[in-house]
């Protein structure tokens, strides 16, 4: 199944594109820079957001009792900023269109500051600050020219920078809610922060985010030089899996790195998908013991073998598309649906190639899936029965390989 983008989707994802082209010259961005942009890419919506937010200008504004509008500040001054750091600790997101969008139209253009009740700011040692939470609401403002009251604090004068942004983060991490919900790849990062912060080194998310950045992977994708890894809830699913099956935490974080690698250098260039990567650690799991070989008659385990199936199928159009193929899975068994159709083309595969014996025949597939997914579907995919069966005569003990058919009992 190809999945292609609708139009929406690709303009918010090039909105967010131009975000971080911007922050990898200078991670402070003002409200006025994001406006820009909008207007850039949304000619028609931009203008229309705009008329809106004007035509209440007029009605005058919702002001919490006791507030003077006068002490409030001015948006389009460029004092304040967000920091878009492209560093391992990034206190804010990109600015999301949609979400923009859908404030303004949905209140009608009529700006509230009752309900805003200001934006929150950060003073760091360095001079620099950061709107570390409502920069829509702040968008809001700025497109009508509406001065905000701002909510500052200012950190202790010997925090470094890096250790402005992990207290930054943990403050957003506890007060967000209200607004544009958080993706799991951010929610991720901030866990980790959190955990390290608690110099938490054996927690599942920090072990995780070691080989991450070990193989040089990202799951929000805004790391330079990192690729991204799609899905980061199943890759900690797979490790939690490992350390159940009673692998030692050295030998999860060696399997986990192993199986990473399998797909990274099989498959260069592109986004690393966690459901592949599910789907390889659960078959791994059950087939790492089936004694293999290479074509050079070399010893070998199932991930090198899967590896050596993978690269020599890619010219064939095999990517990682081909084998997630999300259209061909059974709802709740995403990666026993993968695993299956990536078990039964390795098998095929390594039989051409040694051309000895299935490494999994009918019956052992069977076994393998047979608490998963229906027999019907097992045997769509594991059709042959001319496997080879190890024999041990009964007379000589000679033990050797013949098929089913020639067995007589």
């Amino acid at each position: 199944m190809v999945i292609t983008m609708t139009k929406e989707k690709r303009m918010s994802k090039k909105f967010i594109d131009m975000q971080w082209a911007a922050a990898s010259k200078n991670p402070y961005i003002t409200p006025e820079e994001d406006l820009e942009r909008l207007k850039l890419l949304y000619p028609k919506k931009y203008a229309l957001a705009e008329e809106l937010v004007k035509k209440n200008l007029r009605k005058g504004f919702e002001i919490p009792e006791g507030d003077n509008y006068d002490d409030y500040e001015d948006p389009r001054d460029g004092h304040l900023t967000k920091d878009l750091s492209r560093e391992k600790t990034c206190p804010q997101r990109p600015a999301d269109a949609d979400h923009f969008f859908s404030m303004v139209f949905d209140s009608d253009g009529k700006f509230s500051h009752a309900e805003s009740g200001g934006i929150h700011c950060a003073e760091r040692p360095d001079g620099s600050n950061n709107c570390w939470d409502d920069w829509h609401t702040l968008l809001f403002a700025c497109l009508g020219g509406i001065k905000v009251r701002v909510i500052r604090f200012k950190h202790d004068e010997s925090l470094s920078l890096e250790e402005c942004r992990i207290e930054e983060s943990r403050k957003f991490n506890s007060k967000n809610g209200r607004n544009l919900k958080v993706g799991s790849a951010q929610t991720f990062e901030k866990q980790v922060t959190d955990a390290k912060t608690k110099s938490n080194s054996k927690k599942t998310i920090v072990v995780i985010d070691s080989i991450l950045n070990d193989l040089k992977l990202c799951p929000t994708g805004k790391t330079p030089n990192f690729r991204k890894i799609n899905g980061i809830v199943q890759l900690q699913v797979s490790y939690k899996e490992l350390l159940k099956e009673k692998y030692s935490l050295e030998e999860t974080k060696d399997i986990t790195k192993t199986t990473l690698l399998v797909q990274m250098e099989s498959f260069p260039v592109v986004d690393v998908s966690s459901y592949l990567h599910e789907a390889i650690t659960w078959s791994h799991n059950k087939v790492n013991k089936i004694p293999l070989v290479n074509e050079n008659g070399e010893k070998v385990n199932f991930l090198q073998s899967l590896k050596d199936f993978f690269i020599q199928n890619r010219p064939a159009g095999k990517n990682i598309n081909y084998f997630v193929n999300t259209s061909g899975n059974i709802k709740n068994k995403s990666k026993q649906s993968i695993a299956l159709r990536i078990l039964a083309e390795w098998n095929e595969w390594y039989f051409n190639m040694i051309g000895k014996r299935r490494p999994i025949s009918k019956r052992r597939a069977r076994e393998i899936f047979d608490r998963d997914l229906p027999d019907i579907m097992i045997d769509a995919y594991f059709k042959e029965k001319d496997e080879m069966k190890t024999v041990q005569c009964p007379e000589c003990n000679f033990v050797f390989d013949v098929k089913p058919s020639n067995i007589v009992e």
